[in-house]
C-alpha cells in the first residue's frame, strides 16, 4: 500500500553536502544518511531495530519532475526535504516504475526501501560512472575480495574491495543485518549510492566510518532480499 503522505520527489543538481559524523569501524557504525533539508543538521531517524528487508508499507512518495526526465543512479534528489541519492531502477512484475534507495532517504529503519518515481520520468539501467554513464547489465553478487566501485554525488566514482559479507551493525537507529563490508570510502552527502562490481549491481550503502582523504569503510546492503521481498527486477539492458 502506498503510504498516505504524498512525497515530494525532485530530480536536483549536486546540493551542498550534509554532515555525517566519522567513527572507527570497531564502535557503531555510522550512517551515511538519514539527512534532513540543506543547512540543517543530519538526524538520524529514531526507530526501532530494522525488521526484515522489505517489512512494512509499500512503496511511497510521488513527486514531479520535467516530462522523460532520465532517472540514473548516483543522482541526488529530495524527498520530503531529506537530501537522497537514487539507488537503482527497478520493475514491478507488471512493469512499472520503482526506485530502489537508502531507507535513511525515507526516514525508515530498513536498509532498502521502495518508492515511486517522479511522474513522466524515465527509468534506466543506467549508473553514474568515470566519465559517462555504466550500464547496468545484472545482479550476480561478487565474492569476497572482488573490487566494487559506488557512485555518489559527493565523491564521484570511488572503488574498494569486498572485505566481508553477512555483516551485523548497529547504527543509532536500529541494528541492520546481513550487510557487505568494502574498502570504498565515503564523504558527507553519498548515503545511498549504488554499488556495482563491473556491471553487475551490487546493493545500496547505508553506513561507514573514515573518509576519502585518510581512508574508510563502507557498508552496503545487497540487493536480492529487497528485489525478492517487493517481486521486483532491476531494469537492466
Amino acid at each position: 500500500m502506498i503510504a498516505a503522505a504524498a512525497a515530494v520527489l525532485a530530480l536536483l543538481a549536486p546540493a551542498a553536502p550534509v554532515a555525517v559524523a566519522d567513527g572507527a569501524d570497531a564502535a557503531p557504525a555510522v550512517p551515511v544518511g538519514a539527512a534532513t533539508a540543506p543547512g540543517n543538521a543530519a538526524t538520524v531517524p529514531g526507530s526501532a531495530a530494522a525488521g526484515p528487508v522489505g517489512e512494512g508499507a509499500g512503496p511511497v512518495g510521488e513527486g514531479a519532475v520535467g516530462p522523460s526526465a532520465p532517472i540514473v543512479g548516483g543522482d541526488p534528489f529530495y524527498l520530503d526535504g531529506r537530501r537522497c541519492v537514487v539507488g537503482f531502477n527497478a520493475k514491478t512484475s507488471t512493469g512499472a516504475h520503482r526506485l530502489l534507495v537508502s531507507g535513511a532517504c525515507t526516514g525508515s529503519s530498513r536498509a532498502i526501501d521502495v518508492i515511486l518515481p517522479p511522474k513522466g520520468s524515465t527509468s534506466t539501467p543506467l549508473v553514474r560512472g568515470p566519465g559517462g554513464t555504466i550500464t547496468v547489465r545484472g545482479v550476480r553478487q561478487a565474492p569476497v575480495g572482488a573490487a566494487v566501485c559506488a557512485s555518489g554525488p559527493t565523491t564521484g566514482w570511488r572503488c574498494g574491495t569486498i572485505q566481508a559479507k553477512n555483516v551485523t551493525i548497529t547504527f543509532p537507529g536500529g541494528t541492520l543485518y546481513g550487510l557487505t563490508r568494502t574498502s570504498i570510502c565515503s564523504e558527507p552527502g553519498d548515503h545511498g549510492r549504488p554499488v556495482m562490481a563491473g556491471d553487475q549491481a551490487q546493493g545500496i550503502t547505508v553506513g561507514g566510518s573514515g573518509n576519502c582523504t585518510s581512508g574508510g569503510t563502507t557498508y552496503f546492503m545487497p540487493l536480492p532480499p529487497t528485489l525478492s521481498a517487493y517481486d521486483l527486477t532491476l531494469h537492466t539492458a
